[in-house]
């Protein structure tokens, strides 16, 4: 059976909890991700959390942002960049700027579809850029990646 599926826009729940406005930016229009935004645009204290934008993420429609990448760490949620252009800018994001880098990160893909219905789907990441050294991915990979696990869920 063939199955037809299509994106669906992700535009319904804004984060009520902070006293930050947002609106949607996709790296394709304005060449830099929501999370770049907000620090770019919001005092320290407005920028959200690793934890405000892993909620988020984890939501059915959490806005604005369906993906997020951290830093390793073995204590806390180090939020290097975060979007809300789906796996496409995810892609762009992680093949232009971080190449040489270990990420961990959770991403949120909508379908919709006529046999399924409305699906959202979440996945793991955990990044090894192309020119990441050997000795720097096996120490991070040894050090973190457990705990990065942990934290993401």
């Amino acid at each position: 059976d063939e199955v037809e599926a299509e994106v669906i826009d992700e535009t319904p729940e804004p984060m009520h909890d902070m006293n930050v406005s947002y609106k949607k930016i996709s790296l394709s229009s304005s060449g830099i991700t929501a999370y770049k935004n907000a620090i770019e645009n919001q005092e320290s204290t407005e920028v959200p959390t690793g934890a405000e934008i892993l909620a988020c993420v984890r939501k059915n429609m959490g806005v604005p942002y369906n993906w997020v990448l951290f830093q390793p760490s073995q204590t806390e949620l180090i939020v290097e960049n975060a979007g809300s252009g789906g796996v496409d800018e995810l892609t762009r994001v992680l093949q232009s700027e971080y190449n040489d880098q270990i990420l961990f990160g959770l991403a949120r893909v909508s379908f919709i579809g006529k046999t399924f219905g409305s699906r959202q789907i979440w996945w793991a990441l955990e990044w090894t850029g192309e020119h990441c050294t050997s000795v720097k991915m096996f120490g991070q990979l040894r050090d973190c990646g457990n705990a990065m696990h942990e934290m993401i869920g």
